[in-house]
C-alpha cells in the first residue's frame, strides 16, 4: 500500500476515539519525521513487538503498509492500551504491561520508540540485553533523544516534562537521557550492526533513530 493510503487508513482506525486523541494521532503521524523514516526502511518487518506502544499508531501504520506479519504491543498506561486495541480491532493485540515486564519472545522487529529514557541507565542496559535475546534475526528500532546535542536536548526534555506534569503522558516519572553513541556501542557489542539516522527533520528536537540489525551469523 502507498505511504499516503497507509497513513490515512491508520488515522481512520481512531475515528471512534475521543476528539483529542484523534487529533493527537493524526498530528503525530503527519508531522513526526519518524513516520517517513519507518516507511523508508527496506525489507519486511515480520513479527513486530511495539514496546511501550502508547496509542499504537506507529505499529498500526506499519501494519497498514502491508509489511507486518504479526503485531503485538504493550504499554503501562491502560487508557492508551484501550485506545490502541480499539484502533487495532482484530489485526493486533495490545496489553497493559510495565517496561520491566518486557515479554521475552522471539520477534523480527522490536520497536522502542521514545521509551528508554523512562528507565534509569542500569535498567536501560538490562532492557537492551533482554531485547537482544528476543531479536535473533531482524532489527531493533530505537528512537531517542541524543543527549550529546545540548540546546536541542534541553528543548526536548522541556516538552517531555510538560507532557508529564500535564498528565498527558502517565508513564514512569524518570527522564534518563544519554548520548546515542552509548546505545550504539552496547548494541554493537551484542551483535548488531547499527545505523544512526536523524529523526528531527522539520522539528527543533534532538531525536535520532537507531536501526540495529542482527549481524550475519550472530544469534
Amino acid at each position: 500500500m502507498s505511504y499516503e493510503a497507509a497513513l490515512q487508513r491508520t488515522v481512520q482506525r481512531y475515528r471512534g476515539a475521543p476528539l483529542g486523541e484523534r487529533i493527537y494521532v493524526a498530528t503525530k503521524l503527519n508531522t513526526d519525521p519518524l513516520t517517513r523514516l519507518l516507511a523508508a526502511l527496506p525489507g519486511e518487518f515480520g513479527r513486530v513487538l511495539d514496546a511501550a506502544a502508547g496509542r499504537g499508531q506507529f505499529g498500526l501504520f506499519l501494519w497498514e503498509l502491508g509489511r507486518v506479519a504479526q503485531l503485538t504491543g504493550f504499554d503501562s498506561d491502560a487508557r492508551k492500551v484501550d485506545l490502541a486495541q480499539r484502533a487495532a480491532d482484530r489485526d493486533a493485540q495490545f496489553e497493559t504491561l510495565d517496561l520491566l515486564e518486557f515479554p521475552e519472545r522471539e520477534v523480527d522487529t522490536l520497536l522502542l520508540i521514545d521509551v528508554l529514557h523512562y528507565l534509569p541507565l542500569s535498567e536501560q542496559d538490562e532492557l537492551l540485553r533482554r531485547a537482544a535475546r528476543c531479536v535473533t534475526r531482524g532489527r531493533i528500532l530505537i528512537r531517542e533523544l541524543d543527549a550529546q546535542s545540548a540546546a536541542q536536548s534541553a528543548l526536548t526534555r522541556a516538552f517531555e516534562w510538560l507532557a508529564k506534569v500535564s498528565g498527558y503522558n502517565r508513564g514512569r516519572a524518570g527522564r534518563h537521557y544519554r548520548p546515542a553513541r552509548q546505545l550504539v556501542d552496547q548494541l554493537t557489542r551484542a551483535g548488531f550492526s547499527c545505523e544512526l539516522l536523524g529523526a528531527s527533520e522539520g522539528t527543533p528536537f534532538a531525536n535520532v533513530l537507531i536501526v540495529a540489525a542482527r549481524s550475519s551469523g550472530v544469534s
